[in-house]
Order: C-alpha cells, then structure tokens, then sequence
C-alpha cells in the first residue's frame, strides 16, 4: 500500500506560520489573487484578506487551522470576526481535517444562517488535489511541512514517492513477550508498527504479507534473532531479503555469535543487542532512530493511547460461575388450532388499527387469521363456525407458510397485550409507546433478578443544546417492539423484547429523520446493558400478572413467561477489576487531552 506524500505531511503539519502562507500561495493559485496576509497575534479571527478588484465581487476574508477540532476553530474565527465587526461576505476557511459531506453541508449551512456569510472550505483532500496539480511547485518552498525526504527531486521540484513509514518487528511465538512489549513501547514513542503479536495477520500467509512491507513500506525492519528465530527458516529467509533494502534491517540479537549463520551481507549490519536487558536495548533503538531520522506517526499522543490502549493491566474475569439473562422470554402455552375469519371486505389503515386494539391477527387479503375468535366488528361475519386448522399439519395459510403465520401471530399477541396495558400506537413511527400520565416523568415498578423492588423510567422531557440558538425541550417514551422465533414443537418457541426510543417536540409532534437520531441518542447516552436490563424487565412486568403474560383464554391461550432465558456461565466478568481499568484509562484520556490542548495553544 503506497501512502500519498503530500497528505502524510499534510496530517502532521505542525509549523503553523508556514502553513499560513503555504494557504496564501494555493488560493492565488486556485483564483484568489489579491490575497493581502495580515496573519499573527491580533488578527481579529483574520489570516489573510482578497482584495475585490470588482465592485459586485464579495468580501472576503481567510482563515487557516492546523488543528483537530476544525469546527471549533471556524466557530471561534466566526465569532471574533462577527464581534469585531469585520466587514465579510464569504470566509474561506483551510484545515487539514477531511470532512464529511454531512459536515460540510451542516457547517455551511449553520455560517449562511446565523452570520449570512458564504463559507468556502479547503480541506484535507483539496488542499493536496491542488498541490499535486497546479500548484504542485510551491512543495519545494516549504520543507519544515513537506519533507525533503519524502519526495524526489525532479529537474529542482520536488515529487512525492513511495513512503515508507512503517517499523516492522519481526518474531517467532518463543519471542512474543519481547516483540508485543517492544512495539507498544515504539508506538509510544510515536511511531507506525507493525508487530503480528500485537495484531495477527489473520487470513493471510504470514511470510508473503511481511516480505511485501518490508519491501514496500518499512522504514526498518527489526527482526527479533534468538536461537528458535534464526532455526525457522521463514524468518532467516526475511532477515535475508530484507539486506537488500537501503537502511531498512536493523537486527536484535541476544548473542553476536548468534549471526555466524547468516550471510556477509547481513553481518555487515550493525545489530542492537539485548544482552544488558530489554530497556537498554530500546534506549539504543530509539537514539539510532532519532540519529537516522526514521519518520514518526507525528501524532504521538494517538500513539500513545493506541499503545496504551492494547494494555490490560490484569485479568477481566475470575474463575467462578456467572448467570447470564437475555431479553428472551419463553412461551409457556401456544394453541395448536389457527381460525380463519372470512372479512366482509379489506380493510383501511384506521379500520385495521382498530381491529387490531382489540384483536390479535395475521390479515392475508381480505381473510384474518387467528388463534382466538374475533370481536364484534362491522368487518366479520360473525354467522356461523369459522374453519380451523392445526398449524403443525397445515400445508399452508392461503399461499403463507404455518411457521410464518405463527410467528406474526405471537407478536400480534403481544402487540394487543401492550394496547390493553394502556400503550398507544404512533402511526408516524410505527411504534407502539408508553404514554406520559399527569406528569412528562413517568416510573413503572418492577422485581430484579434479585427480588427486589425497583422502578425505572419510560417516559421523560429532555434539553438539547443548540449553538448560538435556544435550547430545544423535546419529550421521549419507551416504545417495545417483540419478535418471535421457534420451531415445529409447541414449547419451542420464544418472544425477544428489544426497546425503541420514541423523540417528540414538546407539544407531542414525532421527530422525523436526522432529528429523531440526534435527540434519541442524548436521551438515553446515559443509559448502559444495566439500564436497558432493567427497563425491559420493567415493560415485560408491566405486560403480565403472577410470573406470564396471558392473552385469550383456556385452550386458546398465549401464556408467555415474564422471567428472561438464562444461562450459567464458567467463568465471571470481575467488576472491580473493569471499574479499576475505565478510571486508568479515563485518567489516561484526560492526560492526553490536557497535552493536545497545551500543543494546540
């Protein structure tokens, strides 16, 4: 894989005022040829002016950024300019983030809203579209953000070629403990490595992947050369090869008598030895590639969470028995017969909603099927026996497999126990909820897996922060969804309860599209595996009486269980030990955090 030069310097530019005029220089070059730079402290949000030439030609001013937060900056920028009074009709904005089409769209258009500014971005992949084209000659006139080495000299301009960035650890399974501690600590460092212990190259031969890095990407190639290493003839093979490649092997050895059984091509290479102790051996790594200048990520903080991050400081379980619920729930009685209702004619979406408020059916054409008889309706004939069939000997329910009639039917079941505990159904989201009673909050009783009493919330008013616009008040509700599976026995089958967020605005109208993501997100960020446990134990509970959820009656009747499927796990999940794991690594975020911000200062 060929990595694209000027994006990679791009991405770790880290010379701000070089960045500022290396923007000045492309923008001329893309049309904006009255760029006046007025860049530096005080600058009022502005980086650099173009001065209309025209009278109908727009005032504009330009801002550049290095930093992640891309966003933030505009805003800020747009905010002094705004506050200062600068006169402005479009801001071009360049970074060197690569953003979303969302984004783009969603920033442009929140400028032009409150400012009534065009905005005009350059990010990441524009700025090197321009620079590999017209503007490509400006590279050479900025070597502290594109890197002489990085590029090749071409009648005196420089051109991007093959990078490699990549330091290879290289191991066999004896030496895993050395090479896995050795590239974290590497990543630490800050640089991009590739170590099969840390990541296995699953699906892929091992030889061949590593012989096209080190021939295509590594900066070095450090195999690891103990007795069990250099007998594997795979390994010795790559130690060999890699001797062709300019300044790439950098072996590691334990004893220097270990190389008499190599080649005099890779003898003439000095090795790093490890006989003083692994900590040593990295403090000689790390000074020969500071010496050699072997590129970094730049993006040392990443590195070091990734690093970090592929560290766990002691064992997640214990060695005990753990009970393991579901959001299963058993069908403890299901009728074996299905009747089928004859409709005096199909009917509409109001007529069927009604219809199904009060009964549980699969509609196939204009002719109901059911395990339980239907109401009084002006839609049945109710003259008469209607015909039933063993779903377990059907062939089929006009044209629907019994199975998939049965499946429906059960949900259907469920769907009218939900309407007779008093939920209501949402025809703009098809979703059927729990409504607010008296007051937005309301809190439904349950029992834990423990006994205990408990009550959790299915309905609740929410804020939402808007920038530089009034806080939005919006309403959520539970919404349960059930589906069904089994097989061909009666006991078999089984009912799973997953639980939707229902958004409104305040006055009770449904969200639609992006809004109803971003709104039910913040609802329930909050909310974790113990929260949404406990809000479905609740509506299961909520739904039935003694332990089962009853819909029909004696033998027609649908007896599903309240408690969920469980199983008995070997081994448990230590919470101690996790809750220990999520403060280091919040400690850790919040220390990488702080130092982003003094690097961006």
């Amino acid at each position: 894989m060929t990595v694209d030069s000027i994006r990679y310097c791009l991405e770790r530019a880290t010379d701000a005022i070089a960045f500022e005029a290396l923007c000045c220089d492309t923008l001329v070059c893309d049309g904006y040829e009255s760029i006046e730079p007025i860049g530096g402290t005080g600058d009022g949000g502005r980086d650099a002016l173009h001065s209309a030439r025209f009278h109908d030609e727009p005032q504009t001013i330009l801002a550049y950024s290095l930093r992640k937060d891309w966003k933030t900056k505009l805003r800020q920028d747009c905010k002094r300019i705004s506050d200062v009074g600068h006169p402005c009709e479009r801001l071009v904005f360049a970074f060197v983030i690569q953003p979303t089409p969302n984004e783009r769209d969603s920033i442009i258009g929140e400028v032009k809203d409150r400012y009534g500014w065009d905005l005009e971005l350059y990010g990441l992949e524009r700025l090197r579209t321009q620079l590999s084209g017209r503007s490509n000659h400006l590279i050479s006139s900025y070597p502290s953000i594109f890197y002489p080495r990085f590029f090749e000299n071409v009648a005196g301009e420089l051109v991007g070629k093959e990078q490699r960035d990549l330091v290879i650890v290289d191991h066999v399974e004896s030496d895993h403990a050395f090479a896995t501690w050795l590239a974290r600590r590497l990543e630490i460092a800050g640089y991009n490595v590739c170590c099969s212990g840390i990541a296995p190259l699953g699906g892929l031969n091992l030889d061949e992947a590593l012989r096209k890095l080190v021939e295509k990407r590594a900066s070095r190639y450090l195999p690891i050369l103990s007795q069990a290493g250099l007998a594997d003839e795979n390994l010795k093979g790559r130690l060999e090869s890699s001797a062709s490649v300019k300044n790439c092997l950098l072996p590691l050895i334990l004893d220097e008598e270990l190389l008499s059984g190599v080649s005099e091509r890779v003898q003439r290479v000095e090795p790093i030895s490890l006989a003083g102790g692994w900590a040593s051996g990295l403090s000689a790594i790390l000074e020969l590639f500071a010496k050699q200048d072997v590129p970094q990520s730049w993006d040392v903080q990443s590195g070091r969470q990734t690093a970090l991050g592929t560290v766990v400081p002691e064992p997640l379980t214990k060695d005990e028995p753990e009970v393991l619920y579901s959001n299963a729930f058993s069908v403890a009685e299901l009728p074996e017969g299905i009747i089928q209702v004859p409709l005096r004619r199909t009917p509409n979406p109001a007529q069927l909603q009604a219809l199904r408020e009060q009964w549980a059916f699969v509609l196939v054409g204009s002719t109901a099927f059911s395990f339980h008889s239907p109401p009084c309706s002006p839609l049945i004939e109710t003259a008469g026996r209607f015909a039933e069939s063993s779903h377990l000997h059907a062939r089929d329910y006009a044209g629907r497999r019994p199975r998939d009639v049965v499946t429906e039917l059960l949900r259907r079941c469920l769907e009218l126990a939900c309407y007779q505990a008093g939920l209501k159904w949402c025809p703009d989201r098809e979703l059927i909820y729990f409504p607010a009673i008296d007051k937005d909050s309301r809190r439904i009783p349950y029992l834990n897996v423990e006994g205990q009493k408990r009550n959790t919330g299915v309905t609740g008013k929410k804020s939402l922060f808007r920038v530089g616009k009034p806080n939005e008040v919006y309403k959520y509700a539970v919404a349960p969804r059930f589906f069904a599976s089994g097989g061909h026995r009666l006991d078999s089958w089984e009912l799973r309860l997953r639980l939707f967020v229902r958004v409104t605005d305040e006055a009770g109208t449904p969200h639609t599209g992006l809004a109803v993501t971003t709104r039910r997100k913040a609802a329930a960020k909050g909310w974790f595996n113990q929260h949404w446990f406990a809000k479905t134990l609740a509506v299961i509970q909520y739904l039935g009486k003694d332990g089962f959820i009853e819909v029909g009656e004696k033998a027609r009747r649908v007896l599903v269980e309240t408690t969920p499927k469980s199983w008995t796990c070997p081994v448990a999940i230590d919470q101690d030990a996790v809750q220990r794991m999520m403060a280091e690594q919040k400690r850790t975020r919040d220390l990488l955090k702080s130092l982003e911000e003094e690097i961006s200062e």
